[in-house]
């Protein structure tokens, strides 16, 4: 299977700043929730019976990053960028896994 995005970036994540203002705002247990959530993708992956490729095509930043990483090989174009953008927030990876 290949996975890659469908504009001019493979993932560029989520809005860091919405999260990080309305995680504040949450329960303990509507952030775990929450993580769960988001979580899916990558434990899906992660279950799939074939390898997974990512073709990275353009920016694959945070959760986008962490997307990448699950995925069994990874080929990119000359055009992409990849990193974490968590350290910066001094917060977990993206999808905590």
């Amino acid at each position: 299977m290949v996975l890659t995005g469908a504009g001019k970036a493979f993932c560029a994540g989520g809005d860091v700043r919405f999260l990080l203002g309305d995680i504040s705002r949450r329960t303990v247990l509507e952030i775990r929730d929450f993580l769960k959530e988001m979580g899916m993708p990558i434990l899906t992956l992660r279950e799939l019976r074939q390898a997974v490729i990512a073709a990275i095509n353009g920016p694959a930043v945070g959760a986008g990053f962490d997307l990448l990483l699950n995925c069994v090989f990874r080929v990119s174009s000359q055009d992409a960028t990849m990193g974490p953008t968590w350290i910066r927030n001094g917060i977990i990876p993206a999808l905590g896994w």
